[in-house]
């Protein structure tokens, strides 16, 4: 934890994770801090940061080879190019570490609507129009609105889906676990109504009625 009020946290190449209190002073919940490091661990375990440094390193090499004056225009307009590819691949980068992410809090029997609840907290910390759209370009980060509605709209976010009832009963005995009876009623309920069938969610039920 570095000691800092900055809302941020990162990830370093080879996996060390790193999160500033102030972003530990935002969060309300263990499931938004669990889907922050999801988040980082994707970045680590897809090696987002080594491939985007030798992708810029071979780019440089190319561009060296340039030595000629009269290739100046050329050179200029292809730095601009692989800028503007460089900022699209971290937007990507980071769609794929809040979707990764979020799915690692559910199998660390977290809740992944920790990850919609923190990005609407950045939201409303620092702002919520939605930029202009040489902002966007310029961005390297998706903005706060796309992240909340791509991250409510994961499948195995959606209660009412029977494929999940795995996710969902993970989810409640994370819950349970905390002896946050409320949240693990909740996501023990959706398993029953998506598969009324299912011997794990009665005995989910079972196990839940003895505790109240």
């Amino acid at each position: 934890v570095l000691d800092t009020d900055q809302v941020n946290a990162m990830a370093a190449p080879y996996g060390h994770l790193y999160v500033f209190k102030g972003l530990l002073d935002l969060v309300d919940t263990e499931d938004e801090l669990a889907a922050v490091l999801g988040h980082e661990v994707t970045h680590v375990v897809a090696r987002h940061s080594l491939k985007s440094f030798k992708e810029s390193l071979l780019f440089d090499l190319v561009l060296s080879s340039f030595k000629n004056r009269k290739y100046n225009d050329a050179k200029t307009v292809l730095a601009l190019g692989n800028l503007f590819r460089e900022l699209r691949y971290s937007r990507v980068h980071e769609h794929e570490a809040d979707y990764h992410g979020a799915h690692d809090a559910i199998l660390a029997r977290y809740d992944p609507a920790g990850a919609p609840a923190f990005f609407g907290k950045l939201l409303a910390k620092y702002g919520g129009g939605r930029p202009s759209r040489v902002e966007s370009i310029f961005s390297t980060h998706p903005v706060s609105t796309d992240r909340i509605s791509r991250t409510q709209n994961l499948d195995w976010v959606q209660k009412d889906n029977p494929r999940y009832v795995d996710s969902m009963l993970s989810v409640a005995q994370g819950y349970a676990d905390r002896s946050q009876f409320v949240g693990a009623a909740k996501y023990f309920e959706a398993a029953l109504k998506a598969a009324p069938n299912s011997a794990d969610a009665h005995r989910a039920q079972a196990w839940m009625l003895t505790l109240s």
